[in-house]
């Protein structure tokens, strides 16, 4: 192999480094904007979670049907640590 076959092999062997790195860098970022998003959709859950059952208002509670009353005295029972009957 004389210098100019070395440059070029070095040369395909730099950009096939480089196609890679940036193959890894979109998977990476794809990945994390979907964790970002799963993330989101998760708070989002929890934000409704909290603001029904949790902490509701009087009026709130008026629409709520039974089920859904027993079960928040059931939850605050249970994070209060108490034994339910």
């Amino acid at each position: 192999m004389d210098l100019d076959e070395k440059t070029k092999v070095h040369d395909s062997e730099i950009k096939a480094e480089s196609l890679q790195n940036e193959l890894e860098a979109d998977t990476i970022k794809a990945y994390l904007i979907n964790l970002t998003k799963t993330l989101y959709h998760i708070r989002e859950d929890l934000n409704f979670v909290k603001n029904r059952y949790i902490t509701p208002t009087k009026n709130t509670r008026s629409k709520m049907t039974k089920d859904e009353r027993k079960a928040i005295i059931k939850h605050k029972l249970m994070t209060k640590g108490r034994k339910l009957i």
